[in-house]
């Protein structure tokens, strides 16, 4: 396959040699090339493997009952104790929040806004609810990265479609 840049042409040319020379299958202007080759894009979601004899999904469906593999094991897993899950949302609340959590709150509940303003005092901490505050570090860095503009790569699209544009055929 060749592209002459001069006449905007796309030449095909066979596999196969003839007399030393591979001969011209087809030549097509540059635009029709591109719209053929799109052709042959499948749809999303088609599937276009398929297999077949041994590798087809019967016949390792087969291999495997002969083999005792198809036999459906159910295995129960039990869920973490307690004080890990409470241990991964204090984590969680460290990490999207930017906040200490002490390990004892974990275990108190909503209902017990007594408790936890006794325990808040002892230890010195204000109970008045704070107003909204800053976002936290990784979110303000992604819409830094937002605003510092185009990748290189949506740089090299962006001038891929206007050399496009200034493109015409001869």
């Amino acid at each position: 396959m060749e592209y002459d840049k001069v006449v905007g042409a796309v030449t095909v040319r066979s596999s196969k040699k003839v007399q030393g020379v591979r001969p011209v299958v087809a030549q097509y202007d540059a635009l029709t090339f591109l719209s053929l080759l799109t052709l042959q894009v499948p749809p999303p979601g088609v599937h276009m493997v398929r297999y077949y004899g041994h590798y087809s999904v019967r016949s390792r469906a087969e291999r495997r009952r002969r083999a005792g593999e198809g036999q459906a094991v159910i295995h129960r897993v039990e869920p973490p104790p307690a004080t890990i899950r409470r241990r991964s949302w204090a984590q969680l609340l460290r990490q999207v929040f930017e906040v200490d959590v002490p390990p004892f709150i974990s275990f108190i509940t909503t209902s017990q806004d007594q408790v936890i303003r006794r325990i808040l005092e002892h230890l010195g901490v204000s109970t008045v609810v704070p107003r909204a505050h800053e976002p936290p570090e990784w979110f303000a860095r992604r819409e830094q990265e937002e605003r510092a503009g185009p990748s290189r790569a949506e740089e090299d699209v962006s001038q891929a479609l206007a050399e496009l544009d200034e493109w015409e055929p001869a």
